[in-house]
C-alpha cells in the first residue's frame, strides 16, 4: 500500500514560495528548476534550510533520502563575496559558544566517558562537522573569487587532520586522546582562527 504524498514547501530566500507534492520526482523538477534560476544571475547556493536546519553541503542527498519526511525547504543564494562574508560572520558568532563549550566537554572526558558527557560529546562531534562544512565552503569560494587564501583561513584548513584523529580515538574508546587532540590541537585552532578573524575585520 502506497503512503499518501504528503505537501512540501519550497522557497528561494524566503519568497517565492510554493507548495508542491512531496515526492521525489516534484522535488526534482523544482530543484532543477530553482537552482537553474539562481545559476543564471551568477548567485550560489550558500545553504539550505531543511525544516530549520542548515545544511552548508549534503544537502542534496539529505533531501531526497528523507523527502517523504520534509516539510520545509529554503534555499538561501548570495554571490561568491557575499556568500564569503556571511559564512565567516556566521562561524565567527558560533565559534564564540562552541570554544568555552568545547574545553568543558574536554575537563569531563578526562574523567573517562559517562552518560552526561556522552551527550555532549555527540554535540561537540556535530559542531565540529558544521565548522568543518563551513570552513571548507569558504576555502572553496576565496579559490574561486581571488585564488588566494587569507592566512587565517589557510592555517584552520589543517584541523580536519586533527578531527580525524578525533574519530579514531572514540571509536577506539580512547577518550584521553579525544581530550589531547581537543585540547593541544582543534581548540587552539580554532582559537587562533577566531582570534585572527576578528583582527581582520576590526581592522
Amino acid at each position: 500500500m502506497n503512503k499518501d504524498v504528503s505537501e512540501l514547501k519550497v522557497m528561494i530566500n524566503q519568497q517565492q514560495e510554493q507548495v508542491i507534492d512531496g515526492s521525489i520526482e516534484q522535488l526534482d523538477k523544482w530543484w532543477k528548476e530553482a537552482t537553474g534560476s539562481i545559476f543564471q544571475t551568477g548567485q550560489l547556493i550558500h545553504c539550505v534550510d531543511i525544516d530549520g536546519k542548515t545544511f552548508y553541503t549534503g544537502y542534496e542527498q539529505y533531501l531526497f533520502l528523507n523527502v517523504d519526511q520534509i516539510q520545509c525547504v529554503n534555499i538561501n543564494s548570495l554571490s561568491r563575496l557575499e556568500s564569503i562574508v556571511s559564512t565567516e560572520q556566521e562561524l565567527d558568532q558560533y565559534l564564540s559558544r562552541f570554544i568555552p563549550a568545547a574545553k568543558s566537554v574536554v575537563n569531563q572526558l578526562y574523567g573517562g566517558l559517562n552518560q552526561e558527557n556522552a551527550g555532549l560529546l555527540s554535540q561537540l562531534v556535530q559542531g565540529l562537522e558544521w565548522i568543518s562544512s563551513a570552513i571548507a565552503l569558504n576555502v572553496k569560494l576565496y579559490m574561486e573569487e581571488t585564488e588566494n587564501l587569507p592566512e587565517y583561513l589557510a592555517e584552520i584548513t589543517s584541523v580536519n587532520q586533527y578531527i580525524s584523529v578525533m574519530h579514531t580515538n572514540i571509536q577506539q574508546d580512547d577518550f584521553v586522546g579525544v581530550s589531547d587532540v581537543l585540547e593541544y590541537e582543534i581548540i587552539p585552532a580554532l582559537e587562533n582562527y577566531h582570534s585572527q578573524y576578528k583582527e581582520k575585520v576590526s581592522a
